[in-house]
């Protein structure tokens, strides 16, 4: 257990009073809830479940060579350092990928973006797979943006849908006016 030597003066840092505290009123508890102190054996106990413990690491992988999501769970045990490592799909039965396996973390967020400028006057599209962008019609004329008129001087942003979903095709028609139109895929 701690010293007791917090510093009131600095919000009481060096001290876990409370948490020990309330550590030991339950530790009380587990011996009988007679208020009175755990055993030793009862302490061994909770000791021996501590250091017995296993620490469970799992991500949720890609595997390209079938285009599947699982599970790579890695356990180690504290007492021993063995560490094992399983695969399992997603309802959780045994698994084995077949293809290169990625993060699905990396497939959602790659660490590498492009950036993209057009200055366009005529139609167009923007490919499938942006994730945020805007266009500005900086023209003389109204052009047509998915549709619908977008007027001189006026500009439309898309951003981030849900966790990172992309876009469609985005089409536009810059004939007699000049659209600038930036994104990122």
């Amino acid at each position: 257990m701690g010293l007791g030597n917090g510093n009131a003066n600095v919000g009481n840092k060096g001290s876990h009073h409370n948490f020990e505290h309330r550590l030991l009123l339950a530790i009380s508890q587990i011996s009988g809830g007679t208020g009175g102190d755990a055993s030793e054996a009862t302490l061994l106990l909770i000791l021996a479940e501590l250091i017995n413990s296993v620490d469970t690491n799992t991500v949720i992988m890609f595997d390209q060579g079938n285009d599947t999501l699982f599970k790579s769970i890695r356990t180690v045990n504290q007492t021993t350092g063995v560490a094992t490592h399983t695969y399992e799909d997603l309802t959780g039965a045994a698994y084995a990928p077949v293809g290169a396996a990625v993060s699905a973390w990396q497939i959602m967020y790659p660490e590498t973006r492009t950036h993209n400028y057009l200055n366009v006057t005529a139609g167009g599209t923007v490919p499938t797979g942006t994730i945020r962008g805007s266009v500005m019609n900086v023209g003389t004329a109204t052009g047509i943006w998915m549709g619908s008129v977008l007027p001189v001087g006026v500009s439309v942003p898309w951003g981030n849908v849900a966790n990172r979903d992309l876009y469609t095709a985005l089409t536009y028609d810059a004939t007699g006016t000049n659209f600038v139109i930036e994104y990122t895929t």
